[in-house]
């Protein structure tokens, strides 16, 4: 099931990202995992989308599977404000698959959205 799981996020399965994702998994009950993601299915989030207003980076990598594509095309056409990069060679943990890359992306993403502060009285 965890080789699987691997597999669909886009990691290799003797990284060591990958080890350290095997032995976190031994630490939790699985019915929960369960249940949180049955609530994340269950809740129709679809209408608060429309809502938000802030700059929003939609970050993903090629090589994962756990999300389909679909679902980030979904969100930036909803989510007036946003960007959406595909990382390339990466799964769906770019933030420890590619760190350096990650945080360039971020970090320029947060660049192009700062606002100015507002004079000092």
């Amino acid at each position: 099931m965890s080789r699987k799981l691997l597999t669909d996020i886009g990691i290799a399965p003797n990284s060591s990202i990958a080890r350290g994702f095997i032995t976190s998994l031994g630490s939790i009950d699985p019915e929960h995992i369960l249940r949180i993601f049955l609530e994340v299915i269950r809740y129709g989030q679809s209408p608060e989308l429309d809502k938000v207003r802030i700059p929003v980076l939609i970050l993903r990598g090629d090589a994962a599977h756990f999300v389909p594509p679909y679902c980030a095309t979904y969100l930036s056409e909803r989510l007036h404000n946003s960007e959406s990069i595909v990382i390339p060679h990466c799964g769906h943990l770019p933030y420890l698959e590619r760190p350096q890359e990650f945080n360039r992306l971020v970090e320029g993403f947060v660049d192009r959205n700062r606002r100015p502060e507002p004079p000092k009285i």
